[in-house]
């Protein structure tokens, strides 16, 4: 018989705050990519610096512009990025290249929801870095009117709405008696 086991994805509401951090990042880049094709001398480079305030643009209207299909298929976020890298790399700034890379892929670890499969033995927190908590660590795990509830013994909680779409829970009342049953025997 397989293992038993729930995944069930919650939103990460802190990737609210990373638009503005995007925004800041892409406009740093063009005032720095501008000012480097000035001193260089070379203004077939200027393209860079429209393109990223262009994709900066498009991300603070992004709702306004969302009835648009193009604008809904395509991630301007991801390819203002893409667009500095490239930028810096035709102005033959490798470091400030790989700097731009590295903050996209530590962007994009930081914008997943949260997800956490709860397993026979342990739950699995998938986010960056991976966690893992032990049943025996927990006081209480309840889903009611999709909101999942984990409270720990050192008084910590964990409070969210789901998402349902993402998650593979049939029945509350399975889940929360499946919960019920590791709580007991691990207690």
């Amino acid at each position: 018989m397989p293992e038993q086991f729930y995944r069930v994805v919650i939103p990460n509401e802190q990737y609210k705050y990373i638009q503005p951090f995007q925004v800041s990042i892409l406009i740093v880049n063009a005032v720095s990519l501008a000012l480097v094709a000035y001193y260089q001398g070379d203004s077939i480079q200027y393209i860079w610096p429209l393109l990223l305030l262009l994709s900066a643009f498009i991300i603070l209207y992004q709702n306004k512009l969302a009835r648009y299909a193009f604008f809904r298929k395509v991630n301007f976020a991801e390819t203002g990025f893409l667009w500095a890298i490239t930028g810096w790399i035709f102005l033959g700034h490798l470091w400030v290249a790989s700097a731009v890379a590295a903050i996209a892929l530590l962007k994009g670890a930081v914008k997943k929801n949260f997800e956490f499969v709860l397993r026979e033995k342990e739950i699995h927190l998938r986010i960056f870095p991976q966690q893992r908590i032990r049943w025996g660590d927990l006081q209480n795990v309840v889903l009611k009117d999709g909101v999942l509830t984990i409270d720990f013994k050192n008084n910590k909680i964990i409070q969210s709405e789901i998402l349902p779409f993402e998650s593979n829970i049939s029945s509350e009342a399975e889940f929360n008696e499946f919960c019920r049953s590791r709580l007991a025997a691990n207690s």
